[in-house]
């Protein structure tokens, strides 16, 4: 069951990076002071740090699923 659920935040984690980079862009295309689209955009960068270490660990409880079940 972990297994499973693992895969399916795995799954959720990447839909993410889709909404991010339409985030970006969004941002990119409004007509914002520089320093506040900086900072807007190294919110989103940040957030994808913390997306790709949740992917990491996601991954590993996959992996370690995988394992269990070959054995």
């Amino acid at each position: 069951m972990t297994f499973d659920r693992s895969e399916e935040i795995t799954e959720a984690l990447h839909d993410q990076e889709g909404l991010a980079i339409a985030m970006a862009n969004i941002i990119a295309g409004l007509d914002l002071p520089s320093d506040r689209e900086h900072v807007l955009l190294a919110l989103i960068r940040a957030q994808d740090q913390c997306r790709d270490r949740a992917i990491v660990a996601a991954s590993r409880i996959v992996q370690s699923g995988k394992e269990k079940r070959g054995r």
